[in-house]
Formats: structure tokens, sequence, C-alpha cells
């Protein structure tokens, strides 16, 4: 009798232990979740945009969005992190079973005197050419960045070299428009990738 409970606790033991070798652990995020979810543009926002039109609250409806603040003649985090999405969004191109429709990155600059939006649209084709630019004035700007908690102040004295230090993160906006995330560098870019694979999937 002692025998046989001893091999039924055993079985018992065995059959938990594979059980937990072949269950996946949960994935973390790469990203900061927010708890507190608000519309990252008013409802009243409207700005130039380089796809032709007026980007307003209604763009960021049905997509996941990828939002980076920077400007055109930034030397390093701006060029670094557009390429890292850049590659990204190329890879998502095989990936057959993803609508990658539902994916938006979108520039923003924090350089208001300097960046054109023909400049700013000629800067991004470096990269991709369907990442999206957003050119606002300087309160809208100055709004929005307060809203986003996005850092950002002009640096150099010389007239002849614009320079800024600003936050370097990457925020995302859901499918309602709302800022739900943040990625903060630095970015393992198979980390980004998974994680906007996991969001696309959920819209």
């Amino acid at each position: 009798e002692f025998m046989k409970n001893f091999y039924l606790f055993l079985g018992l033991l065995i059959a938990i232990l594979v059980a937990l070798l072949l269950s996946e652990p949960q994935k973390e995020t790469s990203f900061t979740e927010l708890n507190i979810k608000k519309n990252f543009f008013n409802n009243s926002l409207t700005v130039e945009s380089t796809i032709g039109t007026q980007f307003t609250h209604e763009n960021f409806l049905n997509k996941t969005s990828l939002v980076f603040f920077g400007y055109t003649r930034c030397p390093d985090f701006c060029p670094d992190t557009l390429m890292k999405l850049g590659r990204i969004y190329k890879s998502l191109n095989n990936k057959k079973h993803l609508d990658k429709s539902k994916l938006q990155i979108i520039f923003i600059s924090v350089d208001t005197e300097n960046d054109s939006l023909p400049a700013i649209k000629n800067y991004l084709q470096y990269f991709n050419e369907y990442f999206v630019g957003l050119k606002l004035n300087k309160t809208d700007l100055k709004m929005l960045t307060k809203s986003a908690n996005v850092y950002y102040k002009k640096t150099s004295s010389d007239p002849d070299v614009t320079l800024y230090d600003h936050t370097s993160a990457v925020f995302i906006v859901d499918n309602e428009g709302k800022l739900m995330g943040v990625f903060t560098p630095p970015y393992l870019e198979s980390d980004l990738e998974n994680d906007i694979i996991s969001l696309l999937n959920q819209i």
C-alpha cells in the first residue's frame, strides 16, 4: 500500500513538473504601460502633416501609432531611433498574417523655427517612405508636449547650429487615440518588434 501511494505521488509530481516545463512563461513587454490613459491629441488639435492632409485625433483611430519627438538636424537619437523603427517596419513585411496597415509611425518636430514640412518629409524619406511627419506651431507643440510629459529645450547658442535636448522615448497611442504606453531607450529591436506585433494583434 505504501509503495502504491508512493508511485501515485511520484507520478503526480512528474505530471506537474512536465506541465510547468511545457507551459510558456508570461512574456514581459519592453514598454511601460500607463495607468491613466488620455487622448494624445485633444479634439480641437489640427496640425500639418506630410501625408497631404490635416492630422487630427481621428487619424489615430483603429491603428497602433508609435510617436517620436525630434528634429531633422538631430545628430544622434533621432536618426538612430528612426533607423531602428524603419528596419522593424520593413521586417513586418515578411509577417504574412499581420495587417501592417494598422501600424502608424509618426515623427513630430520640436524645432518649429527650422523644420518646414517639406524638410521633415525629405528627412523621413531616408528611413521609410510611409513614416508620417507632423509640424506643430509653438503653442500647440507646447500644449502637446506638456500633456504627454515630453521634454525639449534648445541648447545651442550658435545661430548656424541648432541643437535640442529632448525626450528620446517612443510613445504608444492605441486604436482609440489614447496615450497608453512608452518605450524608453536603450531599445532592443527584437523586443520592440515583438511588442509591436502583439499590439497590432490586439486591434
